[in-house]
């Protein structure tokens, strides 16, 4: 997990120095880009498209991964928040895609604020270390 965290991390790095260097690659919100339907594709969009789908697919089966393997009760409570949240978000962006004609380029806003479900989701995880975490006076 830690090569997996360090390679994400670096490759973070890549795209931020990416747009510090060329400023004019970031064109559209990150909702508008990673919806894979790409006509004329610039090499930053592809592999932004890629970095962030792939970061998706490793949280998921990362954390059903960690759930199989980990002994501690409150970790595998963190995990399952981590991937249900994970999985709404997902779900319902391709559930909302599939299901529905795009409204004058709406469509991105809309699926953006299924990441909702996701910060909803978090919540549980922090309100449980809160609650676990001792008192500090």
């Amino acid at each position: 997990m830690k090569i997996i965290s360090l390679a994400y991390f670096t490759a973070s790095l890549g795209f931020t120095a990416w747009i510090i260097a060329d400023s004019h690659v970031v064109t559209k919100s990150v909702c508008r880009l990673v919806l894979a339907r790409y006509t004329h594709p610039v090499s930053f969009d592809i592999a932004y498209g890629i970095f962030y789908q792939t970061g998706l697919a490793v949280l998921i089966f990362s954390t059903a991964a960690c759930m199989a393997y980990t002994k501690n009760d409150s970790l595998r409570k963190h995990l399952a928040n981590l991937q249900t949240g994970i999985l709404g978000f997902v779900l319902l962006s391709f559930a909302v895609r599939i299901l529905t004609k795009e409204p004058e380029g709406m469509l991105p806003s809309v699926m953006c604020h299924f990441a909702l479900v996701l910060a909803f989701s978090m919540c549980f995880m922090v309100i449980r270390e809160k609650r676990l975490s001792p008192k500090q006076e």
